[in-house]
């Protein structure tokens, strides 16, 4: 009995290691960003501190079924299937950069 559960745990022990034993490639397809311009008043750009929670409202978001929130999708759908490749690229690059930290936002 004794060496049954040994053996178990020696088992179990070996299929912990082997399953952890897998790196996510979060760099997969990432290149180098050129971006299209740079902003040259950036040294002049003011910084603006919010004294109170109420400085910024935000508005209820419509519904998901209302005419103005489908148009918004149908619009938004138009735009994002006619995207030139260099927006694509841009997206993609983000996407890899951003992606992994949404991620372990949401782990939180």
């Amino acid at each position: 009995m004794k060496t049954s559960v040994v053996l178990l745990i020696g088992i179990f022990t070996i299929l912990a290691f082997i399953a952890c034993d897998k790196e996510l490639d979060i760099n997969k397809n990432s290149s180098a960003y050129t971006y299209a311009n740079v902003d040259e008043k950036a040294g002049q750009w003011k910084p603006v501190f919010l004294t109170n929670v109420s400085d910024i409202t935000v508005s209820t978001p419509a519904q998901t079924n209302s005419t103005e929130y489908l148009a918004s999708l149908a619009s938004l759908k138009s735009v994002s299937s006619s995207i030139t490749a260099d927006q694509k690229t841009a997206i993609e690059f983000w996407g890899l950069i951003l992606l992994p930290v949404g991620i372990k936002l949401l782990e939180h």
